[in-house]
């Protein structure tokens, strides 16, 4: 072996691979059991527990920039329409129908009473009994979830329809009307 014309005296240093696949997956099992073991003991400590979320459900949105006189979450409800990983969720706003793209930790479910307490009759109506009809605001509750649904709906094949900047839409519409 030649180096600019010089030929090298000392023996150059080389690691000889030697293969061996039964070892190679030993090792490699074992370190996932490890992980494995290592996860499980992180998560009980954590007291980690995975996510209750799925798509058409009905949530809020935290606050990026709290202060103390500022509630933690937003009272606009937003609709998740789709999942992006694991842990990542596409949301729209049912109000204003903009999407955002938030982690799991930052949503919380929407309260949907499984029992009313009748104040007048003294007695409980069931999730059941809402969907009857038998008192009117809570009819008028549950048509406002169900709206809230519809649209997410309607706004996601909006989206998955059509992914073009809002003044081309605008001028879409406008020579559709003329």
């Amino acid at each position: 072996m030649l180096l600019f014309n010089h030929e090298i005296r000392m023996k150059v240093p080389h690691i000889e691979l030697n293969l061996d696949s039964n070892l190679d997956q030993e090792i490699r099992s074992k370190c996932h059991r490890y992980q494995a073991r290592m996860k499980e003991y992180h998560d009980a400590k954590l007291h980690a527990a995975p996510h209750k979320f799925s798509i058409g459900d009905v949530v809020f949105c935290a606050n990026m920039k709290p202060n103390k006189l500022v509630s933690q979450f937003h009272p606009a409800k937003h609709v998740i329409i789709k999942t992006q990983g694991r842990d990542t969720f596409t949301l729209v706003d049912v109000a204003t129908g903009n999407t955002l793209i938030r982690n799991a930790k930052y949503l919380k479910h929407v309260p949907i009473p499984e029992e009313v307490i009748d104040s007048n009759a003294s007695k409980s109506i069931s999730k059941d009994d809402l969907i009857d009809g038998s008192d009117p605001q809570v009819t008028i509750l549950v048509s406002s979830v169900r709206t809230t649904l519809m649209l997410a709906q309607k706004v996601n094949q909006l989206v998955l329809v059509s992914r073009k900047p809002l003044r081309m839409k605008v001028a879409l519409q406008q020579d559709q009307d003329a």
